[in-house]
């Protein structure tokens, strides 16, 4: 037998008599203390539908370019069809039917004004 066999050997006879000390786990005497389970996080669960859900991490990863893209979007579909609804007013002097014709006339001077002093002086 090899030296270290021979300290095990009373153990091994031991455990041959008593089977019952084969499988109870030893206790450790010197130990940290077993460590809490995690908590869970304070996120909501998702409200979205399932359909949904794919678009909303996209947004979450990347903000700013979802908020660019709306900006963008904004200004090609709010912005740009009202000057483009003025210069026709302007250039046909059409007013709206209903519409009192000096208060379209007077606006359409101001706003006229306005575009000229801040967009179309000389520079």
């Amino acid at each position: 037998m090899l030296p270290n066999m021979s300290r095990l050997l009373p153990l091994l006879q031991l455990t041959r008599r008593f089977p019952l000390l084969k499988s109870r786990p030893l206790p450790r005497l010197y130990s940290t203390a077993p460590k809490s389970p995690p908590l869970p996080s304070p996120e909501k669960p998702p409200t979205l539908p399932k359909a949904l859900q794919k678009y909303a991490t996209h947004f979450r990863n990347r903000p700013l370019s979802h908020i660019t893209s709306f900006l963008i979007l904004h200004e090609l579909t709010a912005i740009v069809p009202l000057g483009g609804l003025f210069l026709f007013f302007h250039k046909t002097r059409w007013t709206p039917p209903g519409l009192p014709g000096d208060w379209v006339t007077a606006g359409m001077e101001k706003f006229g004004k306005y575009v000229c002093f801040y967009f179309l002086r000389d520079s």
